[in-house]
């Protein structure tokens, strides 16, 4: 099982204040959906990139199946909140195109494509031209284009946040049963609370300032929607808003402490 770790990283853009991230030590396996949260500026994004290979810490290691990360790679692919999609592209070749620069058949790459899209739920879109979508259909598109580089991991950056509340719930829901049914593993960055309840295994809270990992939690919702539970229901449960209290008062005190240092 492939496993990805953020061995003690600080992240120093050299601006002369302090460090954007501060010694943040982080073990992501395959099996897990772990979400970060956290107010802005407490590393959030940084963190992906790091874990992505887009910039490189100023301390520490980061290190999939042990051995260091020296740059973007096939086995930690993103998921922006802009899809980054090709206009002149259909759906189709949209999420061939990674197979396409691994020199796959035209044949083999369009069926592993059209598979992919019907893992997201567009099996009808394939010949659809991008501008032809809708926010959330773009997004599928961009995430069956991820699967098809065949990662162990999907670092996701915020990918629903521009999209309306019904559709960011349906996409919810999708983003956990493709987890589920990929078999990669997933970093998500969110501001959302409740989506982080939802979806994480795993839950970690970032400290203000960079600070390091503040809390962590293991909520097991994603689970229960996942075995036929409604996501409406899940989150009246008593035990669903206890711990949605909680995260909002950790992420609110944290901002009180450092806005009194």
């Amino acid at each position: 099982m492939h496993e990805l770790t953020l061995d003690t990283v600080s992240l120093d853009y050299g601006t002369g204040n302090q460090p954007v991230l501060d010694r943040v030590a982080l073990k992501l396996r395959q099996d897990e959906f772990v979400v970060v949260i956290g107010r802005s500026g407490a590393g959030k994004t940084s963190l992906l990139n790091l874990a992505a290979g887009f910039v490189e810490p100023t301390e520490g290691r980061v290190l999939l199946n042990g051995k260091p990360v020296s740059g973007p790679g096939q086995r930690r692919v993103v998921v922006f909140q802009d899809d980054a999609l090709f206009p002149w592209l259909d759906a189709l070749d949209n999420v061939a195109f990674p197979l396409k620069l691994e020199r796959v058949g035209l044949a083999q790459r369009r069926a592993e494509a059209r598979r992919l899209l019907s893992l997201v739920g567009l099996a009808r879109a394939t010949n659809r031209r991008i501008w032809e979508l809708s926010g959330g259909m773009r997004q599928r598109v961009g995430i069956a284009r991820a699967l098809a580089a065949k990662p162990a991991f999907l670092l996701l950056d915020e990918p629903l946040g521009a999209l309306d509340a019904l559709t960011r719930s349906q996409m919810q829901e999708l983003l956990l049963d493709v987890w589920a049914k990929s078999g990669v593993g997933a970093l998500l960055i969110t501001h959302s609370i409740e989506e982080a309840l939802l979806l994480g295994t795993r839950i970690l809270v970032l400290a203000p300032g960079g600070r390091g990992v503040r809390a962590e939690f293991r909520p097991g919702f994603g689970r229960r929607l996942l075995a036929g539970e409604s996501a409406g229901a899940l989150k009246d449960l008593p035990e669903f808003l206890a711990l949605k209290r909680e995260l909002v008062a950790l992420i609110e005190d944290g901002e009180r402490t450092e806005l009194a240092a």
